[in-house]
């Protein structure tokens, strides 16, 4: 299914209309029969009550795609105009909902194309009933007006629901790059930070080896001639390598903060 404007959506391989969908046609299907049970020619200009089984089947017919308008809303949206221009071709009578749900459908759902095909199908409904003006005595310009207002209510509705959408869709997006940033800013900040207590333990452990290392080689070369002096270099030596365990000690207190 195409989305918000420039941005489409994953289309289910399946082509069965999903449950909802179904009894969005079956409630669509009922008004349509529940109007022309009650169509009364005096009341419902150019309309009248079918006689056969055929006109039913004309009458339902503008609801049967509305159970495609997910799978299939291009298709769905022509062929529910197309009948609906048929219903009002042969004078019957019928509810005015099902071009208009699918008008709002694929304006909303469709993108560019559909918004296109949504005016074009509000466009061709409003060409029909100016049609009707003019050859039929019982059509008045009112119901053209009607026809236009109900057209473009829907699809203002439907592309208002594609804007709303496309913010939606945008912020987050917005939200999305900030969270990879946040991210990337966090683990440049660990690395940073790695990198500086590595850099202070190597001071540290290298400066106390450097120590321990030159004190033990002159405590070596004195012990024989000096006790006391190889002694003393013990004794730094044992205190540098304190302090040494101490300063370590204290850098990864700080790591594990």
């Amino acid at each position: 299914m195409i989305d918000a404007p420039g941005r489409q959506q994953a289309r289910s391989t399946s082509r069965v209309p999903a449950l909802p969908e179904i009894a969005l046609g079956a409630c669509l299907i009922a008004l349509a029969i529940f109007t022309a049970l009650v169509a009364d020619g005096d009341e419902i200009a150019g309309e009248r009550e079918p006689t056969s089984w055929w006109e039913w089947i004309v009458i339902v017919s503008p609801a049967l795609p509305v159970a495609f308008r997910r799978t299939a809303p291009l298709s769905a949206t022509v062929v529910t105009v197309a009948a609906q221009i048929t219903v009002w071709g042969v004078g019957l009578a019928t509810a005015f909902f099902a071009p208009l749900v699918m008008i709002y459908t694929v304006a909303a759902e469709g993108g560019e194309r559909g918004r296109r095909v949504g005016a074009g199908s509000g466009v061709a409904l409003c060409a029909m009933t100016l049609l009707g003006v003019f050859v039929a005595p019982d059509v008045t310009p009112d119901l053209l007006i009607f026809t236009g207002l109900a057209s473009a209510m829907a699809y203002l509705l439907g592309t208002r629901a594609a804007q709303g959408r496309a913010v939606e869709v945008a912020l987050a997006e917005e939200l999305a790059v900030a969270k990879v940033e946040r991210d990337i800013a966090r683990e440049r900040a660990a690395a940073n930070e790695r990198q500086r207590i590595a850099r202070e333990l190597h001071d540290i452990v290298g400066h106390s080896l450097s120590v321990i290392a030159v004190r033990a080689e002159a405590a070596d070369r004195v012990a024989p001639k000096n006790p006391n002096a190889a002694v003393d270099a013990v004794g730094a030596i044992a205190s540098t390598a304190r302090s040494s365990l101490a300063d370590v000690r204290r850098v990864l207190a700080g790591l594990r903060k």
